[in-house]
């Protein structure tokens, strides 16, 4: 049976990751002289983010707290608040016109993705995802309440799926990540799925990878 639902991710997919990127240039442009502090600012980021990911009210104040904090930086939260916005919203526009391709078409298309509600809704807004990607096939972290590689928010996605096609199997599900891991765990259930990377990838790649699938494209 044929592909009858495709799932994005959106960092890394649609849009480009937001605060590790910008940690590590502020590292290497403003502490020059502490060998260790792109390192540390990174894995900082990385601890605050598993708060912050998995919470609807998770604060965004308290994120840059833990990272500030974490990572010995001393920069203020609101600076970091408004670096973060002016300089690492970054649309992916070749992957989001495949995604509005295949829905034009008439294949439903959702989204997977490891997110926080304040920076989601903002990337939502400056993508338009609304315009593709209906409300119900949209599922985050934040919102499920578990993260990719987490079998749980496959599971959240699947039944979102069969709201809208009682009878789809997790084989008929296809998801497409930017991390192998992810999609291992999302066929450990039984979706199918392939890695692209949109920092790496031209979006003819994806474009001829769902072409395997005989997905239309308008």
């Amino acid at each position: 049976m044929g592909v009858r639902l495709v799932f994005f991710d959106v960092g890394g997919v649609l849009a480009d990751d937001m605060h590790l990127p910008l940690l590590a240039r502020l590292a290497r442009e403003r502490y020059p002289d502490r060998a260790d502090a792109e390192q540390r600012f990174v894995q900082a980021g990385i601890r605050a983010w598993r708060g912050f990911e998995l919470s609807p009210d998770a604060s965004e104040d308290v994120f840059w707290g833990e990272v500030i904090r974490d990572g010995g930086m001393r920069e203020s939260v609101a600076e970091l608040k408004a670096l973060v916005r002016a300089e690492r919203i970054i649309p992916f526009w070749g992957p989001r016109d495949v995604a509005a391709r295949l829905a034009v078409a008439g294949v439903p298309v959702g989204i997977i993705s490891n997110h926080c509600a304040p920076w989601f809704a903002e990337i939502a807004a400056t993508l338009r995802l609304a315009e593709i990607f209906p409300a119900d096939l949209v599922v985050t972290s934040f919102e499920a309440g578990a993260a990719k590689p987490d079998p749980r928010i496959f599971e959240a996605a699947l039944q979102r799926a069969r709201r809208r096609l009682p009878d789809i199997l997790p084989s008929q599900c296809l998801f497409i990540d930017d991390k192998q891991r992810n999609i291992d765990a999302a066929a450990a259930l039984g979706f199918q799925g392939f890695v692209f990377d949109a920092r790496l990838d031209p979006p003819e790649f994806l474009r001829r990878r769902l072409a395997e699938w005989g997905l239309p494209l308008g």
